[in-house]
């Protein structure tokens, strides 16, 4: 739950969504990409890469700048 935590906190750092969490821990992976990560790409690029890093499944060393 970590990861999506750290999205969570990224989007609402940048002004862009103000999620609450225990809704997004009940989504499917998919629905949580397609909901919470899909529609913010252009505004923050990078962010499915910075969730990706977050569960260890990349090895991308760009964060998100904040």
């Amino acid at each position: 739950m970590e990861p999506r935590r750290r999205v969570l906190l990224v989007l609402k750092e940048k002004g862009l969504l103000d999620y609450n969490f225990y809704t997004a821990s009940l989504k499917t992976e998919p629905q949580f990409i397609k909901i919470l990560i899909e529609p913010f790409k252009e505004n923050v690029p990078g962010l499915l890469e910075f969730y990706q890093k977050s569960k260890g499944c990349s090895n991308v060393d760009n964060a998100i700048s904040r």
